[in-house]
């Protein structure tokens, strides 16, 4: 009887333990895993689950590269985790991160502190061209180009202001050309690519200090004041210097900082309409008054300038007091180490390189321009001309070859009072303007060798 029982506790146990074994095997098989990445879904039932983007999975945030159109923002992990055998799983929830945007990273070839590229919006033909915004919240805003001034309603200044048909080229008299001066380019990356040419001079600094010496004196004696800084592009070491921290105002010299600011602002010439180009490109190369009035009143007049000293160092350059953009002081060692740094300046050197060796002979209001920097084959030269802004008749000439850099800034005394000298005709035949032109074309010639 004993016996009996202890084999009916025996079976029982047994049965159970059995039972046991079954039920773990069941419930084992019911909770498949959910990674994404064995092949089977939440529910178990075989279906392939999504992969997880690898930015999901560390929890960090995909930002597109600048210019991609895109916008960055979180991606939102799919990641599952392994449920109780008995809880259906369930996505795993946003739990925040970077919020959407465009990158903001600092594009190289932006200049200055904190610079980034703008967004540049497709050319409207319809519309006025404007300069790319600042991305420095100190600077002025980029307006909308001021309207061209009506023939008759510009308000009389001295001769380089508003003055219609007014010599030089203080403030522009309205542009009597309109779009038909300079070449037409239909893309951003139309302008030709052009370099300096190179000029035999064996003649040792100290000769050619020497030299760039003996013609400021002659010129003195005619009554013509000149500044020079002449620079040797492969050192950057001072070759010759005469008055060269002495302010004059900069008439159309100005143009080359209304230029490089348009550029750099917009994050390099590729960043720009070909409008935009087109009229940076006349303004430059025919010196087109108009033009510089349309960018210095849109782009924040002498904040221009203050960004511009800013920017690359210039520590005598100053916006003028007045409304006259050809009135801002300059000198001649602030314009060598402006011309140094700009041409070597990523998404602005080569464009102005191309621009100031495509300079015309003549300008926009029928100037000769062929002296000084410009009448030297495979030079890059920016002229400037004008009277009687701070009471000066000013002659100047900055540019380039490939081995230097030379400016040549010149003031004197007008022999005929400036009523006298409202055209480019008027400023050409005056006597003592033919003089300042020779003088500053013999100085240039010391300075390269020519």
């Amino acid at each position: 009887m004993r016996v009996r029982r202890w084999a009916a506790v025996v079976a029982v146990t047994v049965a159970l333990a059995a039972a046991l074994v079954v039920l773990v095997q069941l419930t084992r098989d019911g909770a498949a895993p959910t990674d994404g990445i064995h092949g089977t879904d939440a529910a178990g039932t075989g279906a392939a689950a999504p992969p997880v983007p690898p930015a999901s999975r560390a929890g960090t945030v995909t930002v597109p590269r600048l210019g991609s159109g895109a916008s960055a923002s979180r991606v939102p992990s799919t990641a599952v985790p392994t449920p109780a055998p008995t809880t259906p799983s369930s996505p795993a929830p946003d739990t925040g991160g970077s919020p959407a945007g465009t990158s903001s990273r600092a594009d190289p070839s932006a200049v200055g502190p904190g610079a980034t590229p703008p967004s540049v919006p497709p050319a409207d033909p319809t519309s006025a061209p404007t300069s790319a915004p600042s991305s420095d919240p100190s600077t002025v805003p980029t307006a909308a180009a001021a309207p061209s001034t009506t023939p008759g309603s510009a308000v009389a200044g001295p001769t380089g202001s508003s003055t219609p048909g007014g010599a030089g080229d203080g403030t522009s008299a309205p542009d009597p050309h309109g779009d038909l001066a300079g070449p037409t380019l239909t893309t951003a990356a139309a302008w030709p690519t052009l370099q300096p040419g190179r000029i035999l001079d064996d003649r040792s600094a100290d000769d050619v200090a020497r030299d760039v010496l003996d013609a400021v004196d002659e010129a003195a004696d005619l009554g013509v004041r000149q500044h020079v800084a002449v620079l040797d592009r492969s050192t950057g070491d001072v070759v010759a210097a005469v008055g060269q921290d002495d302010q004059v105002p900069s008439m159309s010299l100005v143009k080359l900082f209304i230029a490089t600011d348009v550029l750099s602002r917009a994050g390099g010439v590729t960043q720009l309409d070909a409008d935009t180009e087109q009229r940076l490109w006349t303004m430059i190369t025919r010196s087109d008054d108009g033009i510089a009035q349309d960018f210095w009143d849109a782009d924040g007049g002498p904040e221009i300038v203050q960004r511009t000293a800013v920017r690359y160092g210039l520590a005598d350059t100053e916006a003028p007091s007045d409304r006259y953009w050809g009135d801002v002081q300059v000198t001649a060692a602030d314009l060598a180490s402006f011309l140094d740094q700009a041409l070597q300046q990523t998404g602005v050197g080569p464009w102005l390189t191309s621009a100031m060796l495509s300079a015309a002979d003549t300008g926009d209001d029928g100037f000769d321009q062929d002296f000084g920097m410009n009448a030297v084959t495979g030079a890059g030269s920016k002229q400037g001309w004008g009277c009687c802004l701070s009471g000066v008749l000013a002659l100047h000439s900055v540019g380039f070859t490939a081995d230097r850099i030379v400016v040549v800034l010149s003031t004197a005394e007008p022999d005929a009072p400036s009523e006298d000298l409202q055209t480019a005709d008027d400023l050409s035949d005056d006597p003592g303007a033919r003089t300042s032109i020779a003088a500053v074309t013999r100085t240039v010639a010391a300075a390269v060798g020519s």
